[in-house]
C-alpha cells in the first residue's frame, strides 16, 4: 500500500489518538535524533579532506536542519511541544562512527571511507524516519505542508553518497 492510498482517520476517533500519541512519541525521538546528527555531522566534516566529501557532509547537514525546522513547525501546528530525550540509539552509533574514524588516524583514505560507510547507516535511518512518520502524520490528516520533506528529498541524500562512494573505490 502506498502512502497515498492511506485514507485520514477521523480526528476524534480512538484509532486516530492513539496514532497521534504514536507519531508524537516517534516525532520527538526523530527530532532530537536530527539534532545530535547534525552536531555528529560537525565533527565528523573537519575529518574529512576530500573536498567533494566535505560538501556532501553539509549539503546533508543543511536538508537535515531544514528537517529540524519542519518538525518544530509540526510541534506547533499539532499544539505541542519536544520534550527532551536520550535518542540513545542513534548517539550509540554516532560514538561507533567516531571511534572507527579516529581509529582510522594514520590512512585518510580509510578515514574517508570509514565516513562514508557511517553516512550511509545514518542516511539509511533518517529516510526510514521520514517514509514511517510521514506515513502516519497522514493517516490522521496533517497537511502536506507540515509533512517531512518527500521521499525523493531523502533519496537524494543516498544517491549523493552511493555516487561518491563509487567514485572513492574506483579512483
Amino acid at each position: 500500500m502506498k502512502a497515498d492510498d492511506i485514507e485520514p482517520v477521523k480526528l476524534e476517533s480512538k484509532r486516530s489518538l492513539m496514532v497521534k500519541h504514536v507519531l508524537l512519541r516517534h516525532l520527538n525521538t526523530a527530532y532530537f535524533c536530527k539534532i545530535h546528527i547534525a552536531a555528529f555531522l560537525l565533527q565528523i566534516q573537519h575529518k574529512a579532506q576530500l573536498e567533494e566529501l566535505q560538501e556532501v557532509i553539509e549539503s546533508y547537514r543543511v536538508a537535515l536542519n531544514k528537517k529540524i525546522k519542519q518538525l518544530e513547525e509540526l510541534f506547533t501546528f499539532l499544539n505541542e511541544h519536544p520534550n527532551e530525550t536520550v535518542a540513545a540509539g542513534m548517539k550509540s552509533m554516532t560514538m561507533e562512527a567516531l571511534f572507527a574514524i579516529i581509529k582510522q588516524s594514520g590512512v585518510q583514505f580509510e578515514k574517508e571511507l570509514t565516513i562514508l560507510n557511517y553516512l550511509q547507516l545514518v542516511n539509511a535511518i533518517d529516510v526510514t524516519h521520514v517514509r514511517i512518520l510521514n506515513k502516519m502524520a497522514k493517516a490522521i490528516g496533517i497537511p502536506k505542508v507540515y509533512l517531512l520533506g518527500t521521499l525523493s528529498e531523502s533519496k537524494a541524500n543516498v544517491e549523493s553518497l552511493e555516487k561518491l562512494t563509487q567514485k572513492y573505490l574506483t579512483n
